[in-house]
């Protein structure tokens, strides 16, 4: 397996765990954790999934560790500028763009929430977007299992 092959597990499977808490979070929440809703847990952890991702296709794309690291950024649309533009094309078929854009920093807010009078992100979004990075992720690693 080539470096960034394994690079690209390494992410994706991290990725794949922070999606999983988010959505565990979100489904099972008020059933098993009492009354209250985590709206907060659930989107730290999806949007970091959502990072994840995109970094998962940017190693995929030949991207090396040091090359992610030294890019420094949490927000997610300058991330997804850096994917190749036929990746893009590809995934921007259900106008992720706008998500992205709009939900930039959500990563780094919503682990702040306490510090602002109001936020707001929609939640159905969250898991549109987390389940195309997941499947587009998933497509990449059916390649390298093939080679």
């Amino acid at each position: 397996m080539k470096d960034n092959e394994v690079l690209f597990n390494n992410i994706y499977n991290n990725a794949r765990d922070f999606n999983y808490i988010s959505q565990r979070i979100l489904v099972t929440g008020k059933e098993t954790i009492g009354d209250k809703i985590y709206a907060t847990q659930t989107i730290v952890n999806g949007t970091f999934a959502i990072e994840l991702y995109i970094k998962a296709i940017l190693a995929y794309e030949g991207k090396t560790l040091k090359k992610i690291k030294k890019l420094g950024k949490h927000e997610l649309d300058e991330l997804f500028k850096l994917i190749s533009e036929k990746r893009q094309k590809e995934l921007n078929g259900d106008n992720i763009c706008e998500f992205l854009k709009r939900e930039s920093k959500a990563f780094i807010n919503w682990r702040y929430s306490y510090e602002f009078k109001y936020l707001n992100i929609n939640m159905q979004e969250l898991k549109m977007v987390l389940d195309i990075f997941e499947e587009e992720c998933k497509k990449i690693k059916n390649e390298i299992d093939k080679n």
